[in-house]
């Protein structure tokens, strides 16, 4: 798939749903947030700032220099909303546009999206070094938590 094309979709599809979300769905959820990783996740320490660059693609590796990959909801998803004004203080169609200034310039790719809180735990584990967001209430087992937003 080309660029101009891959550009084409990430837009289309954010800018139809960010419609619907910031009109419809900006209240939020009023639920804590977890920052999750799976089990196997190798960096114990991981702090608010290093999930603020991980989330923007500022920072790619972890101390141990495996690369890290995220894991976003969908743009009008309330919990997604939530997360990116709590952690990140941007609206989510901002930090969709900067993601679209990397993806334009060859930079970076934006982050995978899944629909659910349990496409979330699954995700992670197939992704041992990778880093999501889902509620606390939906913490089972299968995931552990390395920073909570209340």
């Amino acid at each position: 798939m080309s660029c101009g094309l891959l550009v084409a979709l990430f837009f289309t599809n954010n800018i139809a749903l960010g419609e619907i979300a910031e009109t419809e769905k900006e209240k939020g959820v009023s639920e804590a947030i977890a920052v999750v990783v799976s089990n196997s996740f190798t960096k114990q320490m991981v702090n608010k700032s290093d999930i603020q660059m991980i989330f923007l693609g500022r920072r790619r590796l972890l101390g141990n220099g495996e690369k890290v990959f995220v894991v976003n909801l969908p743009y009008n998803d309330p919990l997604r909303i939530d997360f990116t004004q709590k952690l990140l203080g941007k609206r989510p169609s901002a930090v969709d546009a900067y993601w679209a200034r990397l993806l334009f310039s060859g930079q970076a790719s934006p982050p995978a999206v899944v629909p659910s809180h349990v496409e979330v735990k699954a995700w992670l584990n197939k992704n041992p070094s990778g880093l999501g967001y889902i509620r606390k209430s939906s913490v089972d087992d299968s995931v552990r938590v390395i920073y909570l937003i209340e």
